[in-house]
């Protein structure tokens, strides 16, 4: 198969978003068939999405030795699409779905560059994380085939799917950085470098301290707090309180996502599952104190104060029940969820629901740098750069 290699991106409006099509999507299909010989990328700007769709062309061959080559007939062409919707809530990828899609189906989990995505059928939705200087805007791609498309047209889909890369800017402005260890954060004893988790290894024990690898975690992060908020404030207006957890937790009031009670008494009350930290690892507890909890069952205290005092370098979702009174003296009731946020661009959206001692860096320092915003795309239109090539 011959490839050509294809860059599109939005020069619509060149004079006010220039700097927003620096992030290119590059995506590296290997060609399994010799007679698929061209593909051709259209773009179309819409008003409030980007929309791509790729024409896969087969053609007969043309044989070197026509006398013993066969002829193969190969149909119409197919076609592959991808389209850019703005996650103006940051929702994952199914809630997304059951919020806009109204011919559901069952649709399965999957990850896409690392990123959570959905498949119903023959289309995939992946919730992403576009960085452009100091904003992070999160995005539903919506990506698909043609009905009734070939085995090459879906193996081509496939090596879209396994083979695409996001965020390219960040790649090419940042040093890729080591994986660390779980465990305690130290670094690989390998040395091992990365962009992303994949490249530590699936089940290896090691996750990646890369920009972009931590990126990809706060958009998932960002996503399990809108579910859960959700759910707080359902159980809320049902019952005109939060869930006390009075009982069932190492404090009371109190919860995280690496405890028994997040599930067991938290999760129980809320009447749902409820999503855990990407990484979810409290770190430097020994001695008296459990290596997973932090919790000293002789004495009963935990390793740090909750939730503004986990040990340095944890990666967990902390849940706690507060009642305070306001200068009218009425009661305020809250049920508070945060989560240790590892991007800069990523702390001040979601306001409070960054714990303390977010963007805890355990290679350089435990610096917090508050003065970004973050944003989804609404009303300015954003659509990244395609870049197709032949895999080395």
């Amino acid at each position: 198969m011959i490839w050509n290699e294809i860059k599109c991106s939005d020069h619509a409006d060149r004079g006010r978003n220039t700097q927003r099509t620096r992030n290119i999507n590059k995506i590296s299909v290997v060609g399994t068939h010799k007679h698929l010989s061209t593909i051709l990328v259209f773009m179309a700007i819409m008003a409030a999405s980007a929309f791509l769709f790729f024409t896969v062309n087969r053609e007969k061959a043309k044989p070197a030795n026509a006398q013993t080559a066969p002829a193969i007939e190969t149909g119409a062409g197919d076609g592959i699409a991808v389209r850019i919707m703005p996650n103006a809530e940051h929702v994952s990828p199914l809630e997304w779905y059951k919020k806009n899609i109204k011919q559901q189906g069952s649709p399965s989990r999957l990850l896409v560059d690392g990123y959570e995505a959905l498949q119903e059928g023959r289309t995939v939705y992946v919730n992403t994380g576009n960085v452009v200087g100091d904003k992070l805007y999160t995005n539903i791609h919506i990506i698909s085939y043609t009905q009734d498309a070939s085995s090459d047209t879906k193996e081509i889909f496939n090596q879209l799917l396994n083979n695409w890369t996001f965020n390219t800017n960040i790649i090419a402005d940042s040093q890729a950085d080591f994986c660390l260890q779980i465990a305690n954060n130290d670094r690989d004893p390998a040395g091992k470098k990365c962009y992303t988790d994949a490249q530590c290894g699936k089940n290896s024990g090691l996750y990646c301290n890369g920009l972009k690898a931590r990126v990809t975690r706060d958009v998932r992060r960002l996503a399990d707090l809108k579910e859960i908020t959700t759910a707080l404030d359902s159980y809320q207006a049902k019952h005109k309180d939060y869930p006390k957890l009075a009982a069932g937790s190492y404090l009371a009031d109190k919860s995280i996502s690496v405890w028994p009670s997040w599930q067991q008494t938290l999760g129980k009350e809320l009447g749902k599952t409820l999503p855990t930290d990407p990484i979810n690892k409290l770190v430097g507890c020994s001695g008296g104190y459990d290596s997973v909890t932090c919790w000293d069952e002789k004495d009963k205290k935990f390793n740090g104060t909750v939730p503004g005092g986990l040990p340095a370098g944890s990666h967990a979702y902390v849940y706690e029940y507060s009642v305070s009174v306001n200068a009218d003296n009425s009661k305020k009731v809250e049920g508070k969820i945060c989560a240790l946020m590892e991007s800069v661009v990523a702390i001040n959206m979601v306001g409070r629901q960054a714990c303390a001692g977010s963007n805890f860096d355990p290679v350089a320092s435990n610096t917090i740098i508050s003065n970004f915003t973050i944003e989804s795309v609404m009303g300015d239109l954003i659509i990244d750069g395609l870049t197709i090539e032949k895999a080395p």
